[in-house]
């Protein structure tokens, strides 16, 4: 396994870019491991779908958070079949999240659902969420638990979405209590687990934690800013869903609290006949 130390001393006096920092923290190869993972075993038809997920990978941020956070500790635990369990949990919500939003377009290509259907889209979904627990489980009991809460608790954040669905007297703090919830908890996590797993003293660990929650809610923030004001081939998704799922985020709460037009642009919403109905029917 390449040391990477000498790249992480030099990392520590000089700006690095994003995908230099993944280099240097071996995000390759947990990709490697995720990759021997979904496409070691199974059928012709199973191969292809995994093929078609991995040639969008993402940034890798929430492997990345557990690498690093590992890197508070001396041990030079291996944490990377650890990170790759994280990264594909996220993978499997990102496909279970296409079904529910129908979603076409993911990372700037057809979803999994748009091309093989939401059955497909379903078990490939499931197929993750084992193969990420399998890796997750080598840490033991404890790992376990956190990765139940995860689930636990982005699902909960989903069901107060839903619940909020055109609900224009949606408060900033109920807002934030979501995107803790879907978005945050899970970063938090990300961070908690990579250092305990490393050996990292109970007190660093808690506040990496704290680091990563508030990192997360950042990232939920700037995705819902983004919906807004991006374009298509910027966020390789279509922009606007969020309104046209009648979910209300940050900056229309903002609009609609410091505006003196916010009637206007509830009737302007009301107009482009965004349907109030459940997101799932």
């Amino acid at each position: 396994m390449k040391d990477f130390s000498e790249d992480r001393r030099k990392a520590e006096i000089s700006p690095v870019s994003y995908e230099q920092m993944a280099h240097i923290w071996g995000i390759e190869e947990v990709y490697q491991l995720i990759s021997q993972e979904l496409l070691g075993s199974g059928g012709r038809f199973q191969r292809e779908i995994f093929r078609y997920l991995l040639r969008s990978p993402g940034k890798g941020l929430r492997p990345l958070l557990v690498l690093m956070c590992s890197g508070f500790s001396t041990s030079r635990a291996d944490v990377k079949p650890l990170a790759a369990g994280m990264e594909m949990l996220h993978l499997a919500t990102l496909v279970h999240d296409d079904i529910v939003d129908r979603a076409d377009k993911r990372r700037g290509k057809d979803s999994i659902n748009a091309l093989w259907g939401d059955g497909a889209a379903v078990i490939t979904g499931d197929m993750l969420f084992g193969k990420s627990l399998k890796l997750v489980e080598r840490y033991g009991n404890k790992a376990v638990k956190v990765y139940a809460e995860i689930i636990e608790r982005m699902v909960s954040g989903e069901f107060q979405q839903m619940e909020a669905v055109f609900d224009y007297s949606l408060t900033e703090a109920s807002y934030l209590s979501i995107a803790g919830k879907k978005t945050a908890y899970f970063f938090s996590q990300c961070c908690r687990l990579g250092a305990w797993a490393a050996g990292v003293c109970q007190d660093q660990v808690k506040i990496l934690e704290r680091f990563g929650f508030l990192l997360g809610l950042a990232f939920q923030i700037q995705d819902d800013i983004m919906d807004w004001f991006s374009s298509e081939g910027e966020l390789g998704k279509p922009v606007g869903q969020d309104l046209r799922r009648g979910i209300i985020t940050l900056p229309l709460i903002k609009a609609l609290k410091l505006s003196e037009k916010r009637e206007e642009i509830k009737k302007i919403i009301d107009k482009e006949n965004f349907q109030r109905r459940k997101l799932i029917s």
